[in-house]
């Protein structure tokens, strides 16, 4: 689902009106598979150009919950291939999850990106990432699960929500 707006500029200056607002949203719940390999569980496409000036901002707000059991269980949320985050193998059991980042474009191809969120009841400790992926380009951004018992649905993705701003 793309819903996006211009964010009109007051004023007599020359500069583009930026692309805010959501743009990108995927609320079907995928689980990780029967296996113990690291499964895609959401994605969703950042277009070509979507980070097109300084200071533009990608916050990404994505959610879950674990299975019923002591399994350990993994969650990482990767941009464009890189993972940004992750929790680390811990043994949550049945426990609701949430991760948020920000990315903002700090050059040509050059972003920082900072997430943090709660995972088995925890703070996740935030994590500050150097990027260099091509914002002329389009930008995969996912989230992941693995279990460490062929467990289907140990780790369970609900939301993963994109939207960008400019500061």
């Amino acid at each position: 689902m793309i819903n996006r707006w211009r964010k009109f500029q007051v004023g007599i200056g020359r500069g583009r009106a930026g692309f805010h607002g959501k743009w990108l949203q995927a609320l079907t719940s995928v689980g990780n598979g029967a296996d113990t390999t690291e499964d895609n569980l959401q994605t969703v496409t950042l277009e070509a150009n979507g980070l097109y000036k300084l200071g533009q901002l990608v916050r990404i707000r994505c959610a879950g919950r674990t299975g019923a059991n002591g399994n350990n269980k993994t969650f990482q949320l990767y941009f464009g291939g890189t993972s940004i985050l992750t929790t680390g193998a811990l043994a949550s059991n049945a426990l609701n999850w949430w991760v948020e980042a920000m990315i903002w474009r700090t050059g040509s191809k050059t972003q920082t990106a900072f997430a943090w969120g709660v995972f088995n009841g925890a703070l996740i400790a935030p994590a500050r990432t150097t990027l260099t992926k091509d914002d002329t380009a389009t930008i995969i951004i996912k989230g992941t699960g693995q279990s460490s018992v062929a467990t289907a649905n140990d780790i369970q993705q609900d939301i993963l929500d994109v939207s960008v701003e400019t500061l």
